[in-house]
C-alpha cells in the first residue's frame, strides 16, 4: 500500500513501492489510455468538444489554445494506482488545484480513461510546468506517472518509479525513479 498522513480525510499520499511487473503493466496501461482537455472560454477560437491527446502523439491544437514551452497532464485521483473512495479523490484534487495556484500555474480541466473508456479520472493540463515541478507534484499526490511534453514534440509518459529490470526502452517513456 502507500503511506498516508494528514488530518481527517485530507491526506498526503506517497507513491507505494511496486514490483517491476506491476510498474511495466501500469506503464503499458497509461501508454494506451485516452486523455482529453476541455477547451474553455479562454480559447481564442472555436473548438468542438474536448481536445484529445495521447502518449507518442503531438498536440498542436492544445498548443495553439494555450501557447507554452512545455506541458504537464496530472491527476490527483487514485494515488499509488489504487482505487480510493470518491471523497478522497475530490479532496486530493482540491489540494492539487491549491498547489497549482500557489505555484502560479494555469490549469485547464482534463481527464483520462483507459483504452476501453473505463477508469475515468479528472486531471489538469498545466502549461509551463517544469519537469522538476511535475516530479514534485506527482510524488506529493502519489502519482506513479504524469504526461509531459515540450511544444512541438510528442507527449511523453514520465514514470515515477525506476525502470523495471529487463524492461525494454520505450521511445515515449521516461523513468524518473
Amino acid at each position: 500500500m502507500y503511506a498516508m498522513r494528514g488530518i481527517g480525510d485530507d491526506v498526503d499520499m506517497n507513491i507505494r513501492r511496486i514490483d517491476g511487473t506491476e510498474a511495466a503493466r501500469l506503464a503499458q496501461a497509461w501508454l494506451s489510455a485516452h486523455y482529453a482537455v476541455e477547451a474553455g472560454e479562454d480559447v481564442p477560437f472555436t473548438v468542438d468538444g474536448p481536445l484529445a491527446f495521447r502518449v507518442g502523439g503531438t498536440a498542436p491544437v492544445i498548443e495553439r489554445c494555450w501557447p507554452a514551452a512545455r506541458y504537464l497532464f496530472i491527476t490527483a485521483w487514485n494515488p499509488a494506482a489504487v482505487l480510493v473512495p470518491p471523497r478522497h479523490n475530490q479532496l486530493a484534487d482540491a489540494r492539487l488545484q491549491q498547489q497549482l495556484r500557489q505555484l502560479r500555474l494555469s490549469m485547464h480541466p482534463a481527464s483520462a480513461c483507459d483504452a476501453g473508456g473505463g477508469c475515468y479520472e479528472r486531471g489538469w493540463l498545466v502549461p509551463q510546468a517544469t519537469t522538476a515541478q511535475a516530479d514534485r507534484l506527482a510524488r506529493a499526490f502519489g502519482q506513479g506517472g504524469v504526461l509531459v511534453w515540450d511544444a512541438g514534440q510528442a507527449v511523453r509518459l514520465r514514470m515515477m518509479w525506476p525502470p523495471p529490470p529487463k524492461a525494454p526502452a520505450h521511445r515515449y517513456i521516461d523513468w524518473a525513479g
